[in-house]
């Protein structure tokens, strides 16, 4: 039987000497721990001393970077749009 995911409390902000690992995004268990963390109240999370990697399979790899694609599509289409506001231009005008 494979071990639990172990994720260990942690800061959000994390220097280069408060862990040698920090959070391991390609683990399939990834959600799991930071469901766990979200339920804990935990600021933030990492893999140190966690024995239960697994990695993702290439399917949900790329369907995670279509995700962060999308997501940055949208993201980068708000600070466009709020740019143009400050400016006192629409995100149209801004397009040409």
């Amino acid at each position: 039987m494979d071990p639990e995911p172990h994720p260990t409390e942690a800061p959000t902000i994390l220097t280069a000497t408060a862990s040698a690992t920090v959070r391991n995004l390609c683990c399939a268990r990834y959600s799991a721990c930071l469901d766990y963390a979200f339920a804990h109240r935990w600021d933030g999370f990492n893999c140190d001393g966690c024995r239960a990697f697994q990695p993702l399979k290439q399917e949900d790899f790329l369907a995670d970077m279509e995700g962060l694609a999308n997501l940055f599509v949208v993201v980068a289409r708000g600070y466009r749009s709020d740019a143009a506001l400050l400016k006192g231009t629409s995100p149209r005008e801004e397009q040409t």
